[in-house]
């Protein structure tokens, strides 16, 4: 698989890093150099920790660093917690629905939705993540 192949798998914007970064070679070469980033384990350590100013300055690099890779689908969650964590506290970094994983992929995502009212849960505190969902719901979403 190329490297921009790898891309069109992630949904990531090959084309646009490709006038970045000038050549698959230097794309290639920090694809690699992400996956030794210790960015998202820090946010995740500080995050634990109840450290905001750590968890900011982790999630502020991780947001750039997927920017600047044309990852989008990661930019835009690791963008929210950066805006969410530059007041310097932790307010909002959990999830609002007591049944989504904070830990999970998608509890960003889905914690921006309903933030932008998008989404609601099935009620006040549970969103049920694993429901299947009708054509009218997927039509809102989209």
């Amino acid at each position: 698989m190329t490297t921009q192949e790898c891309y069109a798998k992630m949904g990531a914007n090959y084309e646009e890093v490709l006038g970045r970064l000038y050549n698959e070679a230097m794309i290639h070469k920090f694809v690699l150099l992400f996956l030794k980033d210790d960015s998202y384990s820090n946010l995740e350590a500080a995050l634990k920790a109840g450290d905001a100013q750590t968890a900011f300055r982790a999630a502020h690099t991780l947001k750039g660093v997927c920017q600047n890779l044309g990852f989008n689908n990661l930019y835009v969650p690791a963008a929210q917690i950066t805006e969410t964590l530059r007041a310097g506290t932790l307010e909002g970094t959990q999830s609002q629905f007591a049944d989504v994983d904070s830990k999970m992929y998608y509890n960003a995502y889905v914690n921006w939705a309903a933030a932008n009212k998008i989404v609601s849960g099935v009620d006040a505190s549970h969103f049920n993540p694993n429901a299947l969902i009708t054509r009218e719901q997927a039509a809102v979403i989209m």
